[in-house]
């Protein structure tokens, strides 16, 4: 016995299952990757080795698609994303710490990156955006007195 399959394209046979997994596929694949510029509240976690990750909340500056600024409290990372490689710089105040590069990931809104010299896992969480801080109208210099 010979079965028949009939093959429908998305376009001609309207929206059907298959059709809107590719859609919800391509359009979660857009979603990954970093936010708009901006500043964001984030979540860092932290994790040595197998142990569970410690968390916290940080600041991070979106400069543009590939640099971006994450600070907690007075250390900084500096970030700039390449092709398949992040470059990594941690500062203290105008000391330099650390620096190494690491092969990252996207998951959804979540950056992931490892530093394996230190075999230390770090993920960063771009969460809600922070509110831009209104501009102080600049002071006015004083009339001349004639």
């Amino acid at each position: 016995m010979r079965l028949r399959i009939r093959r429908r394209s998305c376009w001609l046979g309207g929206w059907r299952s298959a059709c809107a997994a590719t859609f919800l596929a391509c359009a979660s694949a857009a979603a990954a990757g970093p936010p708009a510029a901006g500043r964001y509240v984030a979540q860092m976690c932290v994790a040595v080795s197998n142990v569970e990750p410690a968390c916290g909340r940080a600041e991070i500056e979106w400069r543009t698609v590939d640099r971006a600024v994450l600070r907690i409290s007075d250390v900084v990372y500096g970030l700039r994303l390449r092709t398949s490689q992040l470059d990594v710089v941690l500062k203290q105040g105008a000391m330099q710490i650390d620096a190494f590069t690491a092969i990252y990931e996207w998951d959804g809104p979540t950056l992931r990156f490892f530093d394996a010299d230190k075999n230390v896992r770090y993920e960063v969480r771009s969460e809600t955006p922070l509110m831009a801080r209104p501009k102080t109208p600049a002071a006015t210099p004083p009339t001349p007195m004639r």
